[in-house]
């Protein structure tokens, strides 16, 4: 008789019971869920800024290119004493799947006087993310690697 007493009295103790674990469950279930989703964005993300980082690259390289190209004649319109052009521009130049704007010209920064300074900003067609990416270089050996200097902007 005691049996059925206890019985009576912890019957809706399993619906409770269920109803904690199922709590506990769906509260487990959507932390990982919010973590799959930031670390998804993340990734995007990333993967944004490398692609706009070599489109930015792929134009400096081209601009190089272009400026030590047929005996260095725009490189020299850029350095020459009289009356030498301010820069180079390219825009809209469209590199995979973004479009990249160059701009070469003589540096500013002190520490590299003389030297010339190609930038380019990089624009992802299908978000607009952007990233601006500068090469400076010594146009007196344009082609020694030692007398280049990279920097992300």
């Amino acid at each position: 008789m005691r049996h059925k007493k206890g019985i009576k009295k912890r019957k809706g103790s399993a619906l409770v019971f269920i109803v904690f674990v199922f709590l506990i469950t769906s509260i487990l279930a959507m932390s990982v869920l919010f973590v799959f989703d930031n670390n998804f964005l993340q990734s995007r993300s990333q993967e944004h800024r490398i692609e706009a980082y070599y489109i930015a690259y792929s134009g400096i390289e081209m601009a190089y290119s272009a400026l030590i190209a047929n005996s260095e004649a725009k490189l020299k319109e850029l350095t020459r004493a009289t009356a030498p052009v301010s820069q180079h521009t390219q825009t809209g130049l469209v590199i995979g799947d973004g479009k990249v704007d160059l701009v070469a010209k003589l540096a500013t920064d002190p520490n590299f006087d003389g030297w010339v300074i190609i930038t380019a900003k990089a624009t992802l067609d299908k978000n607009g993310f952007s990233y601006t990416r500068s090469l400076l270089f010594d146009p007196s050996d344009p082609t020694n690697p030692s007398k280049r200097v990279w920097k992300d902007n």
